[in-house]
């Protein structure tokens, strides 16, 4: 060391050190902790809420610039656009302008084989020539962007080619309004956090900005693009000034030319300022709490340490020799017992150092007894001290050193069952005490004078787990012994096991390596190419010759030996020992068992006369403890005893026999069994393929019926209603009574094995008891088997096979079986679990969605729903139509985020919660702001809600709506034709919390419509292409009934993605019925619907050429009429 430390290294002062750097160190893990997580769970809110918005820009952004592409592609397709007059041209020009300008504030077609130029308005800014010949056309269409100059702002053009007759080309330029990007941005911007939102270019380029202009002024955007989807992922904004923005972007797509992203950042320093705001006040409690605990450990270190360091000096004087005398004790705590134990241990050092001397230098049994005996009698001074061996049967103790009273009684066998205090203390290894009368036992009967009034101890002579023997300490109950005494006499004891057992371990060690090396050598035979039958021979001899034996015999099932007389011994050792088995409950496992001349069972001497012995040793050999063979070894002239170290070599030796059969018996069960679970594989795919639980359980019986060539099968499952285990199906020859029966769980057969869940075999059933048995028996049936399905950890129900002849199915059958039965039972069970989903799907659907609109006067109404997928996946689409308090007719299509049966309960109780709102006198606003909420403040960045709430009144016609983020319902007007769009007048409910929803109103024409519809018809794809509004518009232009155009909606939706949805589509159509002209309707009385002059009537309106005159307002009274 370089040199002394400047604190002394005392205890106290190092227990001090160590309370402060444990506190330390956890105030820094768990800080650092705390700090991590709070951030990690700052962050994910931030990034989460972020995705949501830019979600949100994208989804307005793609909608309307695509709306402007579908607009021109329209318009391109029309024959006066194609034509060459170009007045015509000007006036559609016009006429799609004024019907678009929510989407076009200008719009032009450009000849590309002329200088020809029409535009509307004529002022309209149009891009260069050269810019607009360049355009990349493959895709159909093309996005044009040109930044503003100082002369010029910034211009977006929609490309769109066409061609004219005679075969020029030319280009439909429209020119998109962008000012409700800039909206979309701010709405983004003003949002709670108040983030910075712009559309940036590929060349990290702002286009359209919002919100902090520091964040895009004269500054650099780095994309970070996620790696499992390129469009999106994290962003980077760095100032002039450095100060660095971070967030995510969203790339629009579907816009060729454009390679525009949605940017939403924040500073980067926000999540870190949560985060410390929210763990301030626990960092200044930590701190104190802290200190407090520091000062108090300070304290109690002092307190503690005082009587440690006398502890301590005393220690070392003990550890250099000193003979030492007890302190005294003055605290009654766990330092002043710690000191009474220190004073106990002083005491035992002194008495036992020289004995323990003594004992380390003995090495034979008999004067390690004789010592320890000594220095027990000299250490507790006027006690009887017995020594007691047990032995190695392990029920007798013998007495053999004692002091005392009882010195001639040495020799004496105790037997261990009739002296409980011994046979506690031998069976737990731990020290026993007596107090009592002491008459009754046989060891303390045995020193007379204390048998009376007697207190003993019993101490173990134990080495780890093994009991060697026992120490008895024996004295008169008025002189009880102390704790001090008890403890040197459990330490001694210790010491005097180790001595003990060492003498032993010398004794065995030359025969234990004898052993060794003869186990050695039958492992080397057993892993040798020999034959069996030529190694089992060999192992005997070993065991003969380890034994002393003058002969061996292996005796198996089967003959080693060709000879008659082998045969006839053979046979006689296996009836000697299954008669043994029977009269003495012997186990295939059993230890060799000694057999002499001097036995009076007539079986025994025949066997010895038979195999010319005078005393034998049987080993027996099992095998899954089945008997197999028979190790027997013998002796020509004298009679052998049977000791431990016999017994333990001998089943040593038959175990190793056993392996060897089992290894031969296994090979041969493995290749079966591979073969068999091969199948099983195979047959369990086939009954697996369906979800049909009618044809599941017809592969299930045929399949058994196969695989096991059973006369009858027999499936029973359990009815949880009535709590009976019932017959659904059966396969074979069976009584119909059988097919009938019902059994209780644990009742019969099939109750049993249902609620033990273990197979049962019956190898003859005419034995059984069990009223299946029974008529299945009458049914000339003779053997069966019962085995449990088992699905999941439970039982599901019973599979019984059943056989004309008895014992019809071995052990392999009976596993074979089960373990098809365990496939089939998960099959049953996915096939049950299919069936009661499709059930709760119905049930959700129908609670959702209602079956049929109600009939309210003044209004027709009609809907569709289709959904997409499988049958049990339910979507989130939903409608509603009911008459308000008011009178007024509530109108009502949503969709919500996600499938299944989470999205359909969130729908459920969206729907129950409007008609709850609305009895309540609330505007649709009012319930969209309720809404988002409640779904803002569920907490979870999915639950996100697009809804449409309109509220009609019948007789002006005024209809009150507002739009939470749900694509635009469509109102068609019959007096001008024009269709009315009804958008959004809020934000999605559950993306932004505090969100504003308006409400807005429109008066709808008696014969108007309102078509409302979800984004599955609008996003309906083809190749790519959406179906869109104007195909919406398209089909509700044709008009007819409310039936009619939802018929023709879901037919157009159908056709254009070829029956493959990708969503769920619902579609709602409500007419207010038009005002009935009864001059008119007098005079057409006779083509009311349903007669054949009123269907001979609509065929002919249908065609030309009163198809063109039918819009007009004669005509389509006069159709109200029929």
């Amino acid at each position: 060391m370089s040199g002394p430390w400047p604190i002394k290294r005392s205890l106290a002062n190092r227990y001090t050190l160590l309370v402060a750097v444990l506190v330390a160190f956890t105030t820094l893990i768990l800080a650092s902790a705390l700090a991590r997580g709070v951030y990690s769970m700052a962050l994910r809110e931030e990034t989460a809420r972020q995705r949501a918005q830019s979600d949100l820009v994208v989804r307005d952004v793609s909608s309307r610039l695509l709306a402007s592409y579908r607009v021109l592609r329209t318009l391109a397709d029309r024959d006066v656009i194609r034509g060459v007059d170009d007045r015509a041209v000007g006036k559609a020009l016009a006429s799609a302008y004024v019907e678009n300008a929510e989407y076009l504030r200008g719009v032009a077609l450009i000849d590309l084989d002329g200088d020809s130029r029409i535009a509307y308005p004529a002022a309209s800014q149009l891009p260069p020539d050269e810019l607009v010949r360049s355009a990349d056309l493959t895709q159909g269409v093309a996005y044009i962007w040109m930044d503003a100059t100082d002369e010029t702002p910034g211009a977006l053009w929609v490309v769109v080619p066409t061609r004219r007759e005679g075969g020029h080309d030319a280009l439909l330029v429209g020119v998109a309004r962008t000012g409700f990007i800039d909206e979309v941005l701010k709405q983004v911007s003003f949002s709670e956090k108040r983030p910075t939102a712009l559309i940036a270019d590929a060349g990290s380029n702002s286009v359209f900005t919002a919100g902090d202009p520091q964040a895009y002024l004269n500054s650099s955007i780095t994309f970070e693009p996620s790696p499992d989807d390129v469009s999106v992922g994290a962003a980077l904004i760095t100032s002039s000034g450095g100060e660095r923005f971070a967030g995510v972007f969203a790339a629009i797509p579907g816009l060729p030319g454009l390679d525009w992203r949605v940017l939403v950042t924040e500073p980067e320093s926000v999540v870190a300022a949560e985060t410390w705001q929210a763990l301030k006040p626990a960092v200044f409690a930590w701190g104190a709490s802290s200190s407090i605990a520091m000062v108090l450990a300070l304290v109690s270190v002092a307190f503690l340490a005082r009587p440690l360091r006398l502890l301590d000096e005393r220690a070392r004087a003990a550890a250099s020799g000193v003979m030492l005398e007890p302190m005294p004790v003055k605290r009654n705590d766990e330092i002043g017992r710690l000191m009474a134990s220190f004073n106990s241990v002083v005491l035992r050092l002194n008495g036992m150092h020289d004995i323990s001397q003594l004992l380390a230098s003995a090495s034979d049994i008999d004067e390690v007894l004789d010592r320890i005996l000594a220095s027990l009698s000299h250490i507790l001074g006027a006690r009887d001290v017995d020594i007691l061996l047990l032995e190695d049967d392990g029920a007798w103790l013998r007495l053999a050193r004692a002091s005392g009273s009882v010195v001639d009684a040495v020799g004496v066998r105790i037997p261990l069952k009739e002296s409980a205090w011994l046979m506690e203390s031998v069976d737990s290894g731990e020290l026993e005490r007596f107090s009592g009368d002491g008459r009754e036992d046989p060891l303390l009967r045995l020193h007379g004078v204390y048998a009376h009034d007697t207190c003993a101890l019993a101490v173990p002579l134990a080495k780890g787990r093994s009991v060697l023997g026992v120490v008895a300490i024996v004295c008169d109950a008025r002189q009880p012994f102390s704790d001090a005494e008890i403890e040197v006499a459990r330490s001694f004891a210790a010491q005097a096991s180790v001595a003990l057992d060492n003498a032993r371990l010398f004794e065995d060690e030359r025969r234990s390596r004898r052993d060794a090396e003869a186990l050695q050598k039958v492992a080397e035979i057993m892993s040798g190419s020999a034959a069996l039958p030529d190694s089992l021979v060999s192992i005997a001899a070993i065991e003969a010759d380890l034994l002393g034996a003058d002969r061996s015999w292996v005796f198996l099932e089967g003959p080693i030996d060709p000879s008659a007389e082998v045969e006839q011994a053979s046979r006689a050792c296996f009836v000697l020992w299954r008669r043994l088995q029977a009269e003495r409950g012997l186990s295939a496992h059993a230890l060799p068992v000694a057999f002499s001349a001097e036995d009076e069972d007539g079986d025994v001497r025949a066997l010895l006369g038979m195999l010319g012995v005078q005393s034998v040793v049987m080993t027996p050999v099992s095998v899954h403890g089945e008997l197999a063979g028979l190790l027997v070894m013998g002796w020509d002239d004298r009679t052998y005893s049977l000791d431990r170290h016999a017994i333990e070599l001998g089943s040593a030796i038959g175990q190793q026999v056993a392996l060897a059969i089992e290894n031969v018996r296994l090979f041969d069960e493995a290749r079966t069994r591979a073969d068999n679970l091969e199948t099983i594989f195979r047959i369990s795919q086939a009954v697996s393929s369906s979800l049909q639980s009618k044809v599941v359980l017809n592969r299930v019986l045929d399949v058994v019926q196969k695989i096991l060539s059973a006369d009858a099968v027999m499936l029973m499952t359990l009815d949880v209603d009535r709590s009976l285990m019932v017959v659904p199906m059966a396969r074979g020859i069976l009584n119909p009574e059988m097919l009938r029966m019902e059994f209780r769980v644990g009742e019969d057969v099939p109750g049993e094995v249902f609620e033990r869940r273990e197979p049962v075999s019956l190898p003859d059933l005419s034995v059984s008891d069990s009223p299946l048995s029974r008529i299945a028996s009458k049914q000339e049936l003779g053997s069966a088997v019962f085995v449990p399905l088992l699905a999941r950890g439970r039982s599901i129900g019973v599979l019984a096979v059943f056989a004309r002849s008895t014992s019809a199915f071995s052990e392999a059958d009976v596993e074979l079986l089960r373990t098809f039965a365990t496939q089939a039972a998960l099959a049953i069970d996915n096939a049950e679990m299919f069936s009661r989903e499709h059930h709760v799907a119905t049930v959700l659907q129908h609670s959702i969605l209602p079956t049929r609109l109600p009939t309210i006067e003044g209004i027709e109404s009609a809907s569709v729903y289709v959904p997409a997928g499988s049958e049990v996946e339910i979507g989130g689409d939903y409608y509603d139509l009911f008459p308000a308090p008011d009178g007024r007719v509530v109108i009502a299509i949503g969709d919500v985020c996600g499938k299944g049966v989470e999205a359909a309960t969130k729908t459920s109780m969206i729907k129950y919660s409007i008609r709850g709102m609305i009895a309540a006198g609330s505007r649709p606003s009012a319930v969209l702001a309720e809404l988002n909420t409640a779904l803002v403040a569920a907490g979870d960045p999915s639950d996100i809600v697009t809804l449409w709430l309109g509220m009609l009144e019948i007789e002006s016609g005024r209809l009150e709506w507002a739009n939470g983020g749900h694509p635009p319902a469509m109102l068609l007007q019959p007096s001008t034709g024009e269709i009315v769009r009804l958008g959004t007048t809020g934000a999605l409910l559950g993306a932004i919390r505090d969100a504003a929803y308006g409400d807005a109103d429109v008066v709808v024409e008696p014969g108007g419509m309102v078509l409302l519809y979800t984004d599955g018809v609008t996003e309906a794809r083809n190749r790519g292409r959406f179906f869109g509004e104007g195909r919406v518009r398209r089909g509700l232009r044709q008009g007819g009934t409310a039936a009619v155009v939802t018929q023709r909606m879901l037919a157009m939706v159908q056709r254009f993605s070829r029956g493959d949805l990708r969503d769920d589509a619902a579609i709602l159509a409500v007419l207010r019925q038009p005002e009935r002209d009864d001059g008119i309707c007098g005079r057409y009385a006779d083509l009311r619907s349903g007669t054949p002059l009123a269907n001979q009537t609509h065929k002919a309106m249908r065609s030309p050429p009163w198809k063109s005159i039918s819009s007009t307002a004669s005509m389509r009274a006069f159709a109200s009429c029929i």
